[in-house]
């Protein structure tokens, strides 16, 4: 992701286009409602992410009204990872 976002910022500029993207851990989604039922999941997510839970719903939002806004007007290249800290460790 990281690579296609630093190409397609250094052309977008001059049409005074932002390439951003949004990273997201692990979130309560339907898509993950088994997994994240499963006792051994939890654990793992426990371990390895420093907020020790998956995300929830509207967690996301903040990240995506950034991007979807003016107040990213100056901000280009970027990932933000929205994932509990899960790539700081």
């Amino acid at each position: 992701m990281h690579g296609e976002i630093w190409f397609r910022r250094k052309d977008s500029h001059c049409h005074r286009i932002t390439v951003n993207a949004i990273g997201p851990g692990f979130f309560l989604t339907e898509m993950t409602g088994e997994m994240s039922d499963d006792p051994e999941f939890q654990e793992f997510v426990k371990r390895q992410c420093p907020m020790e839970r998956m995300g929830k719903k509207g967690e996301l939002d903040g990240a995506l009204l950034l991007f979807a806004s003016d107040m990213s007007s100056y901000i280009t290249g970027q990932v933000l990872y929205v994932d509990g800290g899960w790539t700081s460790v």
